[in-house]
């Protein structure tokens, strides 16, 4: 008990002096950390950094500023404010290398706004912690804000949100979360939006320099829209997903959006299907080229009228290197559905035998189009389509196409395959005729103004 005793007092009379020590690994940290803002957000200026290390805790202001002279913009300044806590315990329920809140403070008049419409002077909660491992975590929490009228008469209003990235050391793993439950916007008399139950996740690790593989979801529970011209538009169930993976040295990217029930004036639909994949993509190849459209992106003194062209560029430097491993893009699913039926697309294109010199500015583009490889297949159930604003005209050029065997019907159903290779495209085996296609057509009744 003695030892026990001693042990404790050691550590006590030790402690003051932990949160000193740790001091200045936590200001060599925190300046990363700020070069790191700097390189990812490079048309907002860090005008002034300024440090000040206390024994238990420091102070860090950071003044930004949003010129970026290649874009013609002088965006006024605002301070970033934080107070680092040190560890190894940085709080009731921190144990880390700190712990640290961080304020904006903003122009007076930005800040009158802001009390205006929040009523309080900080409507947003950032908190962010050092951990020993060499991570940081960073939660940005926002107030609700009420039904708040804007001078212009526009009411917004939310329930507030929050937001939370935790990477690794050295950004080796990263991980985001966030969540909305409510948002509307609503001008007077005019456009109102409105979105409710919004969530985003991912989870990656790296791959290859900038290269990361991992999963991402983001779903909506509704989102509308009212005031258009052309009616109100409704989405419920909204959900993206994506999932990069990797093996034997090339990647795959899988991405999936789909919907529940999607209504408009002309056309309801139960729910809809995207699915598209980006497979045997290399990775070495595929880094080199993202990250070159990164760098032209991050690039502040490229003028607006280079932009285009500077992208371009890498894409015939970068993009020949990744197209001849012979990558393959396929539609996965493209599937439409309402209570009369659905429409299935399924298919992918491939162009096998890429070399460099098929990009070159004097290469001749039939020679590039005999090396692509397209298959789809395209089923749709005809009550489907009849269902469809001008369906009754869509109908009848499938008819036609029946006619000439470049489409076929099973079980009220609408079959075709189309297929590109060696520089012909076929519809289920037949060359498409030269005739015009208004020849195959017979006149298109009036297109009917409702939808089941």
């Amino acid at each position: 008990m003695k030892k026990v005793l001693i042990a404790a007092l050691v550590v006590l009379l030790l402690y003051p002096v932990v949160p000193w020590v740790l001091g200045r690994t936590i200001e060599q940290r925190v300046g990363e950390y700020t070069d790191q803002l700097q390189r990812q957000l490079p048309y907002v200026s860090i005008v002034q950094t300024r440090f000040t290390r206390g024994w238990y805790s420091s102070e860090q202001d950071i003044t930004i500023g949003g010129a970026t002279p290649a874009l013609g913009l002088t965006g006024a300044s605002l301070t970033i404010h934080n107070v680092i806590h040190h560890g190894p315990v940085c709080g009731l329920t921190c144990i880390g290398l700190a712990r640290v809140e961080t304020h904006i403070e903003f122009a007076p008049s930005t800040q009158a706004s802001i009390v205006s419409l929040f009523g309080k002077a900080e409507p947003v909660a950032i908190e962010t912690r050092l951990h020993l491992s060499g991570g940081i975590t960073t939660t940005v929490t926002s107030a609700p804000l009420p039904d708040v009228a804007l001078d212009d008469g526009t009411h917004i209003a939310s329930s507030g949100g929050s937001f939370s990235i935790d990477q690794g050391a050295h950004g080796d793993r990263l991980a985001m979360h966030g969540n909305l439950t409510h948002l509307s916007v609503h001008e007077r008399g005019a456009l109102r939006v409105e979105l409710s139950g919004a969530a985003f996740e991912s989870h990656a690790e790296r791959l290859l320099r900038s290269l990361y593989v991992g999963d991402g979801a983001l779903t909506l529970a509704k989102f509308s829209l009212e005031g258009l011209p052309q009616g109100a538009l409704s989405v419920t169930d909204l959900h993206v997903t994506s999932k990069t993976s990797a093996e034997a040295g090339f990647v795959t990217v899988a991405i999936q959006f789909g919907t529940g029930q999607i209504a408009t004036k002309p056309l309801t639909l139960a729910s809809t299907d995207f699915d598209f994949s980006y497979g045997h993509m290399n990775a070495d190849a595929l880094e080199s080229l993202t990250a070159g459209l990164v760098a032209v992106n991050h690039d502040t003194t490229i003028a607006p009228a280079e932009h285009g062209e500077k992208l371009a560029a890498v894409l015939r430097d970068k993009a020949p290197a990744l197209l001849q491993q012979d990558p393959v893009f396929t539609v996965d699913r493209i599937r439409l559905r309402n209570p009369a039926g659905a429409l299935l697309i399924t298919g992918s294109l491939r162009l096998p035998g890429f070399v460099a010199a098929d990009l070159r500015s004097d290469a001749s583009p039939k020679a590039l189009l005999q090396k692509l490889q397209v298959a789809f297949d395209l089923a749709v159930d005809q009550p489907f389509l009849a269902s469809l604003p001008n369906g009754e005209a869509l109908t009848a050029q499938l008819q036609a196409f029946v006619r000439q065997g470049l489409a076929s019907v099973d079980h009220g159903q609408f079959q075709s395959k189309f297929v590109y290779a060696d520089g012909q495209a076929t519809f289920n085996g037949q060359v498409l005729p030269t005739a015009p296609a208004a020849a195959l057509v017979p006149a298109a009744p009036a297109a009917r103004a409702t939808t089941p």
